[in-house]
């Protein structure tokens, strides 16, 4: 009924320049479309209150980091977890002393971003915080504690990297600000595991009894910093 009716209406080089013309025309609605899916992660106040905070450079950093995750909203998750280690594994690693004055701070991943350097911690708990924005499960994430064995001296023995497990018993991979690669734990021989918390508190340990002064510490300021975040 349809070749009947319209197609003697046009000759071959009509028929192709009208389809042409409806699919352009509705091309602004299918990319309009494709943007509102992913939802910028930072609003434009937030980027007034960094300009006001820190630098222009801060803003970039914050705005390069939103860039990061609107492009991995849809990807799988070893992609996520690739692009989210390379844009932190960017900032530059300072001691807390150096940075904040004090011997142990726990930077918020605003922070991180803002004053572009951080230690061990912050590198580990802006990936999780990014992880979870872009829809990885929390049980797959967790912190690690760790003993580093590293030839670098300008990192500490005492370290954390974030682990990410695709299943409950499978090797973690590691995101790491010294070995910048994602790598599976098993591949990491220079790495001793200590403990691994997330947000439902501590997960694994090689310690038994009371915990130490060490995980007691630790989970404290990883509380405060949820808080705060």
């Amino acid at each position: 009924m349809f070749k009947r009716q319209w197609l003697p209406l046009f000759n071959k080089t009509q028929y192709r320049a009208c389809v042409v013309a409806l699919l352009l025309a509705g091309l602004p609605m299918l990319v309009n479309s494709a943007k509102q899916t992913v939802p910028d992660y930072v609003t434009a106040a937030q980027y007034d209150r960094f300009a006001k905070k820190y630098n222009a450079k801060a803003v970039k950093r914050l705005k390069l980091w939103n860039k990061m995750m609107v492009r991995s909203a849809n990807l799988n998750e070893l992609k996520k977890l690739k692009a989210v280690n390379r844009y932190f594994n960017r900032i530059k690693f300072l001691r807390d002393l150096k940075h904040w004055g004090k011997p142990d701070y726990w930077a918020t991943m605003h922070e991180f971003i803002g004053t572009g350097a951080g230690d061990c911690e912050d590198y580990a708990t802006a990936k999780y915080f990014s992880l979870k924005l872009l829809g990885v499960a929390d049980s797959k994430l967790q912190l690690s504690y760790v003993k580093l064995n590293s030839k670098q001296k300008k990192f500490d023995a005492a370290h954390m990297v974030m682990s990410y497990y695709s299943t409950p018993d499978a090797i973690p991979i590691l995101l790491d600000n010294v070995n910048l690669r994602l790598k599976l734990a098993s591949q990491r021989p220079d790495i001793t595991p200590v403990f691994n918390f997330n947000a439902s508190g501590l997960l694994k340990s090689k310690h038994r009894g009371k915990p130490s002064k060490t995980m007691q510490y630790s989970l404290s300021a990883w509380k405060r910093l949820m808080k705060k975040k």
